[in-house]
């Protein structure tokens, strides 16, 4: 009987639903051919104008020097970062979507060449200017110069090495912040003997590799804001939104429900460690907010073998804890052999990843056409990346971190705007 059901119930399909599911497609195509026309000739229109704009835009590398006594913590570096939140550039639908300009960004960058402690910025020329002005004004001592772009002396050579690379992403929701230079007591500003920069690992790490060897890290960062739609009206922000949502379930617990249908919060209910995520989430939203990307790139001689995985996967540890968010790697790697037989997925993956570092793509294309595992944007406030990128002081004295002989006198007074 069943079998008879299910000859029947197919039948029926085949016979009556498909067809009229078919005719209906045929009769309504007048409506949705167009639109879907119109949907994908829009996205390739945005994507072009976007690509084109970008395209046109003169760069520059900077590499910043450091001096041989610096007593500056990162909270220095976060006011250059409260410099950078600029969302202009794309305020109208006409310069978003006809002239496709898009949000100023940069990529902060820690660099190990030949076991050398080196720091990099990459920016808009428009932006060089002002940028260096507010480094110097947050570190007159450092020496801010325009260099070529490190990443072409592997690219043009391409055939000399083997690569590595990586992505990273948040293991908990954005709201979570890291552990940051906050909550180790930079803030305090203590003696340079005793403070604590959870940087100083990693740099220690990068600067211990083999001559040959380099590792760079790169934060590309632009403003965070909410989205706007096509009729320029600002939706809410989903980062305030999450962590208004994660806040109220960590409390879900401790409210009580009285029978006029109002809640009451009892904090005193909380557990320490509850008490600690509510509070940290609610620092972290309390300032500006950064879209951000991460990648690492391992570059060695070709055929030698022995990257620095350790490095690139386990770089951001000392930024983790349990109350916190922690950022793990997303490497370009298969879990098992029969995944990519050939190596040829892998050797793609690894080549895109190492075009989109030297192209310092994140937000627009030519990121956005890739096939490879695109990892989220993280949302970081300016506390957190300047924990995670900023000028040490004295205190880490890593060999490979070189400062200059002296001291700068004054900052450069006339530096246009």
């Amino acid at each position: 009987m069943l079998s008879n059901l299910l000859t029947g119930f197919s039948a029926f399909t085949l016979n009556v639903v498909l067809p009229e599911t078919f005719r209906w497609i045929v009769y309504t195509a007048v409506i949705w051919v167009p639109i879907v026309i119109l949907e994908y000739a829009w996205t390739v229109w945005v994507r072009y104008t976007r690509t084109d704009w970008i395209m046109r835009q003169k760069k520059a590398v900077l590499e910043v020097k450091l001096p041989a006594e610096t007593f500056k913590s990162p909270a220095a570096m976060e006011l250059v970062l409260n410099a950078l939140i600029q969302t202009g550039g794309e305020g109208t639908p006409i310069e978003r979507y006809w002239d496709g300009k898009a949000r100023p960004w940069c990529s902060l960058e820690l660099c190990s060449i030949d076991g050398e402690i080196r720091f990099f910025i990459w920016c808009f020329e428009s932006q060089k200017n002002f940028l260096m002005a507010n480094i110097y004004g947050s570190y007159p001592d450092v020496a801010i110069h325009e260099v070529e772009d490190y990443t072409e002396k592997v690219a043009k050579n391409m055939d000399k090495y083997d690569i590595y690379a990586a992505e990273y992403r948040f293991i908990k929701p954005d709201p979570y912040p890291i552990k940051t230079y906050v909550d180790y007591g930079l803030s305090d500003d203590p003696d340079e003997e005793l403070k604590v920069d959870p940087l100083a690992s990693l740099i220690e790490v990068m600067g211990s590799v083999k001559k040959e060897d380099q590792i760079w890290f790169q934060f590309i960062a632009r403003a965070h804001t909410a989205e706007k739609n096509h009729f320029n009206k600002r939706q809410e922000d989903p980062w305030v939104e999450a962590a208004k949502a994660e806040i109220k379930k960590i409390a879900k617990g401790v409210m009580e429900k009285k029978e006029d249908g109002t809640e009451t919060f009892h904090m005193e209910r909380l557990t320490p460690g509850q008490k600690e995520s509510i509070e940290v989430i609610e620092r972290s939203i309390g300032k500006y907010g950064l879209d951000v990307g991460i990648r690492g790139i391992n570059v060695i001689p070709k055929g030698r073998g022995g990257f620095s995985v350790g490095i690139i996967k386990g770089s951001f540890r000392p930024f983790g804890a349990n109350n916190f968010n922690s950022i793990a790697p997303a490497a370009a790697e298969f879990e098992y052999p029969w995944q990519d037989k050939s190596g040829k997925k892998l050797a793609y993956w690894k080549s895109k990843l190492f075009e989109y570092y030297r192209a310092r793509s994140y937000f627009h294309p030519p990121y956005t056409f890739t096939d490879i595992p695109r990892r989220p944007i993280m949302i970081l406030n300016t506390e957190e990346l300047a924990t995670l990128y900023h000028f040490p002081g004295s205190a880490v004295k890593t060999p490979g971190l070189k400062r200059i002989p002296s001291k700068r006198a004054d900052a450069p007074f006339n530096l246009p705007t």
